[in-house]
């Protein structure tokens, strides 16, 4: 699990769960927490000071069928997919404050 700091908690709560579909599996508004889920991946949102230096990254079945389904909620990849030698493909997208998302598929 990774928790990360967001600065409004209602608009990253929106983006994770709305456009990158993860499911909410508790929010504490009151206390600006939030915990989501997601192919057995757990991400909490806290609200608070926004820093630097974190990537998330998502398995996800079908990177090219994710990116579309992303990009027709306005969601526009950092750069071209990339091949890894080690055997995946991934592309990174940006979350509303900023934090780049890696999503990923093994080929």
């Amino acid at each position: 699990m990774a928790e990360l700091a967001v600065r409004n908690l209602a608009t990253s709560l929106a983006w994770y769960r709305d456009v990158l579909g993860l499911a909410v599996k508790l929010l504490d508004e009151a206390n600006g927490f939030a915990l989501l889920e997601g192919d057995g991946s757990r991400l909490a949102l806290k609200a608070g000071e926004v820093g630097g230096g974190v990537t998330l990254h998502f398995r996800v079945q079908s990177l090219d069928r994710e990116l579309s389904r992303l990009s027709a909620r306005g969601v526009v990849p950092d750069g071209p997919v990339v091949v890894s030698q080690e055997g995946y493909r991934e592309a990174f997208v940006r979350d509303a404050d900023g934090y780049r998302v890696g999503l990923f598929e093994f080929v």
